[in-house]
């Protein structure tokens, strides 16, 4: 905390402003974090007494930056004790303890549904924290909205509004190349605002429809078709990649899932090739036979299948070996960890250069600075996901940001964007 500078004017832009509460038995250590957040722009508060955190309180903050090594303070208790709040802020951890115990606690953390969004070991750079809270989990839920959370109710009521209207929002991250920064496609992703609801987490949408079977199937069927002539619009404006969508698996398991998928996919004009269904390690974990036959069958008709948020859990690879699938995404935690640790670096490169021997395109997700971008382009990742490239953005803004960076520069006659652009446009799903 020693360094002197302006976060405001450093930092400006960079972040949505948060309700962060400080967890740490150092008052010296809470007061200055505390004033240098706040000068950023953020509401802070700051306490050493856990028992102030009651579901009441998680339910008005963003962000809890927790402190797991506080004399007569258990903080591993203090994050188990999360599981129980139905609206748990995001936790980053800190701690002056040996690394590696950080990042076990954050694992088991993730693997308890805590939406653990990194880790810092004192003493650390305040500019490291800010850099987290601006990173690509850091859009959730408005807590400020009039009224608080909005009830299950409420949400699925949203959810049937937007079906009807035909207005449900979706989104698009683009995936590019690590060396050109040039458009491989992009990610199709739920948008934020919703009717009656204003601003509200993709994941509370989803947790809300995922109670109604058929209303998932809706929602998704109309993402898949929302997404598809999103692809089709941006390969007439001249760019070349598939969408990414991600797949619940209890949709893709229904018996007339790839009948539905497919029909979406022809009524845009495109072919299975030009889509790639993202399922996720915690969904395939102890897959049945009925998810498996389902696999095979995407695969067979022409569809890519990723394997999502690989790294949070070691049963990753072991689906890799089990399924048929083309792309391999690494999970942003990883990306994050590597920053700090060599053990996560070497973790990191191998589980892509693994990607590469299984024949697989491997993504790095979560890259946010330049520092990561080097890193994962020097480790080989084929393709770069995250907000050092750009944010997810409604499709007009991704097509005319693409089609601006792709055009050659006439002063030099460098057409190297454009060869890229072409190399990218190679299909990874064929048969």
């Amino acid at each position: 905390m020693s360094e002197e500078r302006d976060p405001v004017n450093h930092r400006a832009g960079r972040a949505r402003l948060r309700r962060i509460l400080i967890l740490d038995d150092d008052d010296a250590f809470r007061e200055d974090l505390a004033e240098y957040l706040t000068l950023a722009g953020h509401q802070v508060d700051h306490t050493s007494q856990p028992e102030t955190l009651t579901p009441a309180r998680m339910c008005q903050i963003d962000l809890l930056l927790l402190d797991l090594n506080m004399p007569g303070i258990d903080g591993v208790d203090v994050l188990r004790n999360l599981c129980r709040c139905v609206l748990s802020p995001q936790v980053v951890l800190i701690s002056g303890s040996d690394v590696d115990v950080i990042a076990a606690a954050a694992e088991a953390g993730r693997m308890s549904n805590i939406r653990v969004l990194g880790t810092l070991h004192k003493p650390f750079d305040p500019e490291e924290l800010l850099t987290l809270i601006g990173g690509d989990a850091a859009q959730e839920f408005d807590r400020g909205a009039p009224g608080g959370a909005p009830s299950e109710a409420q949400v699925i009521a949203s959810v049937e509004a937007s079906l009807a209207a035909g207005t449900v929002p979706v989104m698009f991250q683009p995936k590019c190349r690590p060396d050109h920064r040039t458009f491989a496609g992009a990610e199709a992703l739920l948008g934020d605002v919703w009717p009656g609801l204003g601003r509200i987490s993709p994941s509370a949408v989803i947790a809300a429809a995922s109670v109604n079977q058929d209303l998932m199937r809706r929602l998704t069927l109309r993402v898949v078709e929302t997404a598809t002539r999103g692809a089709a619009a941006w390969q007439q404006a001249g760019l070349r990649g598939p969408v990414s969508i991600n797949m619940p698996i209890d949709v893709l398991t229904e018996r007339q899932a790839a009948s539905l998928l497919a029909a979406a996919v022809r009524n845009a004009g495109l072919s299975p090739a030009d889509v790639i269904l993202e399922l996720t390690e915690d969904a395939l974990y102890g897959s049945s036979s009925d998810a498996m036959m389902a696999i095979a069958q995407m695969r067979l008709a022409g569809f890519g299948i990723a394997l999502d948020d690989v790294g949070q859990r070691q049963s990753g690879l072991l689906q890799l070996a089990r399924l048929p699938i083309t792309e391999l995404k690494v999970d942003r935690a990883l990306i994050v960890q590597s920053r700090g640790t060599e053990k996560s670096r070497s973790i990191l490169e191998a589980l892509i250069q693994l990607g590469h021997r299984l024949g697989l395109k491997v993504v790095a997700e979560g890259i946010e600075t330049e520092e990561d971008l080097s890193r994962v382009k020097a480790m080989g990742a084929d393709l770069v996901q995250g907000y050092l490239i750009s944010r997810k953005l409604a499709l007009a803004e991704l097509i005319a940001m693409f089609k601006e960076w792709t055009k050659p520069d006439t002063t030099t006659g460098d057409v190297k964007a454009e060869e890229a652009q072409r190399e990218d446009a190679k299909p990874d799903n064929a048969q």
